[in-house]
């Protein structure tokens, strides 16, 4: 997802599928992602799940209160961590091509890959940048 960092184009999540599933079964790979970034976006904006949200982030991690929680959500939306970048075209989410080609010749440079991967064999763009969650 776009961080909204133009000096390290690096994702803070993202989600790994087995080629099979995303081959196999499509349109359970697009529902799954299209109901992340809208809860996202709706978490983000305040929306009606919010409360049963923050009870579970509170449930799994007892050091988050709520005014660490409302903090957190305050600083994402003034600094755009979700919102910006290719996101604000593209929606929650957003990757393209060129940016994963940044990211990889980054990594290469520093030895963390290996040089003359093809990093288009390891993502698919099919599921993402559909405007979902536009600011």
């Amino acid at each position: 997802m776009e961080s909204g960092n133009d000096s390290f184009d690096n994702d803070n999540t993202t989600l790994a599928a087995s080629r099979k599933l995303v081959t196999e079964k499509k349109d359970l790979v697009q529902r799954f992602v299209t109901a992340t970034l809208e809860g996202w976006a709706e978490y983000l904006e305040g929306g009606p799940g919010i409360e049963t949200a923050n009870a579970q982030i509170r449930k799994d991690n007892p050091d988050m209160t709520d005014d660490k929680i409302a903090y957190a959500i305050k600083v994402m939306n003034e600094n755009g961590i979700v919102h910006s970048g290719d996101a604000l075209t593209l929606g929650i989410g957003a990757v393209t091509d060129a940016r994963w080609q940044r990211f990889y010749k980054s990594m290469a440079e520093l030895g963390v890959l290996p040089a003359g991967v093809d990093p288009a064999k390891g993502y698919s763009l099919d599921f993402v940048n559909k405007g979902v969650g536009k600011a």
